[in-house]
């Protein structure tokens, strides 16, 4: 009875504790211990439900249905202050997730969140959501972030496959916190404001989204010009110090380009 009482009072009011408590670790186990030992989250995005199980004894269930496909994975996770991490898993899903003070997990690639279940028999209607948790959608924290952007901007944007689309007199539409130089051969691009290119209608590109992890970046841009707009895709991944990766050039979502493009430091010279 104490314990259930103590339990409620401590989900209930958790935030005060959170407050005191710079790790979240302290907090992941009282939830646990509090349900059943076992601590669940779930989410629902791109019609596919997703469901995290992790146990008090260092194992974890996962279970997906629906449009990514069917699985079912198992194995051990430990916790690093605020993250949570899977040392296995064949389902080739992320690896760590951040356990947040509002009681959400947020998937630290992709990320999109899950929330904490209540009621391990009935599943929450919830709808994932992205959140802004890396640059550049919020400020950079380190040097190697900016580097790693500016060498596959660098890149993506000297590359001939990608350059033949582009038009003279290009500028960038301002993004966020991007704030790189970037270079289309021998000439810095500068970031426009949206006011100026709505009025003079400039040919330029857009950064739809940008997502940048410790070795895999995913950014999808438009080039814009006479309001015809071309999408592009880059999942790029970093192996042995330089990024390669798939491309992707659409005028829709039925028609589509896709090219295998090695991006390396040779890139430049092939134009």
């Amino acid at each position: 009875m104490y314990k259930h009482f103590f339990c409620l009072f401590y989900y209930r009011y958790s935030f005060l504790f959170m407050k005191f408590n710079r790790s979240i670790f302290l907090y992941f186990l009282f939830l646990v211990s509090c349900q059943d030992s076992t601590l669940r989250f779930y989410t629902f995005y791109y019609e596919t439900e997703q469901i995290f199980e992790f146990k008090k004894n260092g194992k974890y269930i996962y279970k997906r249905a629906g449009h990514w496909g069917d699985c079912a994975s198992q194995g051990n996770y430990l916790v690093r202050y605020d993250t949570i991490i899977l040392l296995n898993d064949i389902c080739g899903i992320s690896k760590k997730y951040l356990l947040t003070k509002d009681k959400r997990l947020i998937d630290l690639e992709e990320t999109w969140d899950f929330v904490l279940m209540t009621n391990k028999y009935q599943y929450p209607e919830y709808g994932g959501k992205q959140n802004n948790i890396k640059y550049p959608n919020v400020p950079t924290k380190t040097k190697t972030q900016e580097k790693d952007m500016d060498e596959t901007l660098d890149l993506i944007f000297n590359t001939p496959e990608i350059t033949k689309y582009i038009p003279e007199n290009i500028v960038f539409r301002h993004y966020l916190y991007l704030n790189n130089k970037i270079k289309i051969g021998n000439k810095i691009i500068p970031f426009t404001s949206d006011s100026t290119i709505e009025n003079t209608n400039t040919p330029h590109i857009k950064f739809k989204d940008i997502n940048q992890n410790e070795d895999n970046i995913k950014i999808y841009f438009w080039i814009i010009k006479n309001k015809k707009k071309l999408l592009f895709y880059c999942e790029s991944t970093k192996i042995k110090g330089k990024w390669a990766g798939k491309w992707e050039i659409s005028n829709n979502h039925h028609s589509t380009e896709f090219l295998d493009i090695e991006i390396s430091q040779n890139a430049k010279k092939k134009k």
